[in-house]
């Protein structure tokens, strides 16, 4: 069989690479995924890898990017936030809810190293828009508030991941709207009325 031709969809390498390491990423921790675990999926050399990335690092952050993971991540910490969730949660195969159910596997699956910094960094992008906090320009205080959310949400996540997604979405979203969600609204109220 020759060559596959420019048209082809078989042809782009590098988006086959991409999509490779995200179908990988539902298996594996997206830190443990080699170049040599990307080639062997695609069917082509590691010479083509490197004519399209310098280090298996570009890779990961392409496929994060085409992946979604950070707009699925602000999807869902809004909605579970809003409150949406714990009002409504009847459809559980409603998108939303597989999308969270992705997410906490994501967490589970990427409990440590690279993994772990980039799913905390979109949680925690995502806490803060939620908030209307820009941690960027807020006190060391408010930071340390968002922080803590940031930690109890990634862990909260990552339970519900590690048990299969067996915590029923309106048990798991009743959870973070009513326990930690309201404590931090407080206190940052409480920070803003203080600044008046």
């Amino acid at each position: 069989m020759g060559r596959p031709r420019k048209d082809d969809p078989r042809y782009d390498a590098k988006t086959q690479m991409i999509e490779a390491f995200i179908r990988l990423s539902r298996k594996v921790p997206i830190d443990e995924i080699t170049v040599k675990m990307v080639v062997d999926a695609v069917g082509c050399n590691k010479t083509t890898f490197y004519y399209h990335f310098n280090y298996i690092e570009d890779l990961r952050q392409a496929a994060i990017e085409q992946s979604g993971i950070g707009r699925t991540t602000h999807a869902v910490i809004e909605k579970v936030l809003s409150g949406d969730w714990v009002q409504d949660v009847s459809a559980a195969d409603s998108p939303e809810v597989k999308m969270l159910d992705q997410l906490c596997s994501l967490v589970a699956l990427n409990a440590t190293g690279q993994g772990r910094e980039h799913i905390t960094a979109f949680i925690s992008s995502a806490l803060a828009r939620a908030l209307d906090v820009d941690p960027d320009s807020t006190d060391y205080q408010t930071n340390v508030l968002l922080s803590f959310m940031t930690g109890g949400v990634c862990d909260a996540l990552r339970y519900r991941g590690q048990t299969g997604n067996a915590i029923p979405v309106d048990e798991f979203c009743h959870s973070i709207y009513d326990t930690v969600a309201p404590a931090i609204y407080k206190k940052l109220r409480e920070r803003a009325a203080a600044k008046a």
